[in-house]
């Protein structure tokens, strides 16, 4: 009994580590919409800009809506849209870099509010940071990343957001 215990707790473990993928990487399809939850920076460079100013760390959503029509799911063929959430970990000295350079820009302020960044990926400790962050901020246009969308900024911690919506 307990060498058949014994194989099934092994056999579970090697299905979720296999499972697992390399990355953590999680992928979703319904439809005409496929979702990406991943955590490889290399994914999410190919997504926006990363040369500049690299990450040490990342966790994103990427989100597709296939338009197309390929696979007759919609009724008037279109461009695809797609949204991005990412939060994108920085050491200090890239992080003071990037807090330069926004103090330096002549930017127009988004419109965006706390409950825009709390993408349901969030871990709680970075939730509840930004519950702390100033209430009379609303974000910065992407000044960083070539996404064109926009960027909350937090301790050493960057959340984009960026769609094509």
């Amino acid at each position: 009994m307990r060498k058949v215990s014994a194989i099934v707790v092994f056999a579970l473990a090697a299905i979720l580590v296999s499972c697992e993928g390399k990355s953590g990487d999680a992928d979703k399809k319904a439809d005409n919409i496929s979702t990406t939850y991943s955590s490889d920076v290399e994914k999410l460079g190919k997504l926006i800009n990363l040369k500049k100013y690299n990450p040490t760390e990342v966790t994103f959503k990427h989100t597709v809506i296939d338009n197309s029509g390929e696979k007759d799911r919609v009724s008037v063929p279109g461009p695809s849209d797609y949204s991005l959430q990412a939060v994108l970990y920085f050491d200090s000295a890239t992080f003071e870099s990037m807090l330069d350079v926004s103090r330096k820009s002549n930017y127009t302020p988004t419109d965006y509010s706390q409950e825009d960044f709390q993408f349901d990926f969030l871990s709680k400790e970075i939730s509840e940071e930004l519950d702390r962050s100033n209430k009379n901020y609303h974000g910065l246009p992407d000044l960083f990343f070539g996404s064109g969308g926009s960027i909350w900024m937090l301790d050493k911690k960057v959340l984009l957001l960026s769609s094509s919506r």
